[in-house]
């Protein structure tokens, strides 16, 4: 058995958050039996929750898709070591541009890795202790020290490997480094891999990877 109460309250409680209430009086119904509308464009499962902090868009969006997978399917937190986001978020899909080589990554992106391994390493410990919904108090989740620590981390291996963390889209696609817009780009695959006595490491896998070597 699943506690609903816990995913009921989390859920609604991701939807209070969001800046767009129009799906706000269905997810408080699930507490009097409601249950949420299937369909195509336009209902609920072509929406998503969006947030004006960009920590919390990154943070509480990949939340919003865990909560929804375990949700809807009736699962066991524990499942979310099968949920794909969480399952390849060891692999790292980084641009890089044709015309000159320089890699980069869109913060979003970086952050949702940081996130993913939060939420896979830490939620059945909130689930088990009765605590689901306070992994959206920023002091537990994006702005605990552990997640800090990693960002660090993270963030120099990226510097390492000569990838800039950058925002393109907001850019206008403007390559970071030889500066011309809507480059051609290719995806290029990394991956975080164990060392000796617990250590990590970001390694460059393959150039112009496919989609099926991200999953």
């Amino acid at each position: 058995m699943i506690d609903k109460i816990q995913y009921i309250e989390t859920l609604i409680k991701l939807i209070e958050l969001n800046n767009d209430q129009t799906w706000t009086p269905t997810f408080r119904n699930l507490r009097t039996g409601g249950y949420l509308p299937g369909g195509g464009a336009g209902s609920l499962n072509d929406w998503g929750p969006s947030y004006t902090d960009n920590f919390q868009h990154t943070w509480y969006s990949d939340f919003y898709g865990i909560m929804r997978y375990l949700y809807d399917d009736q699962l066991r937190p524990e499942s979310i070591a099968d949920y794909k986001p969480i399952k390849h978020n060891d692999k790292y899909r980084i641009l890089r541009c044709v015309d000159c080589n320089g890699r980069y990554q869109h913060p979003s992106r970086f952050e949702s890795h940081v996130a993913m391994k939060f939420y896979r390493e830490n939620l059945v410990n909130f689930y088990n202790a009765n605590k689901l919904i306070e992994i959206l108090n920023p002091l537990e989740s994006y702005e605990c020290s552990a997640i800090k620590l990693f960002r660090d981390w993270l963030k120099s291996e990226y510097n390492r490997m000569g990838i800039k963390i950058y925002d393109f889209v907001g850019a206008e696609y403007i390559c970071p480094y030889c500066g011309r817009q809507r480059s051609d780009t290719e995806h290029d695959l990394y991956k975080i891999e164990k060392q000796l006595f617990g250590k990590m490491k970001l390694n460059h896998i393959k150039n112009n990877a496919g989609w099926h070597d991200f999953e």
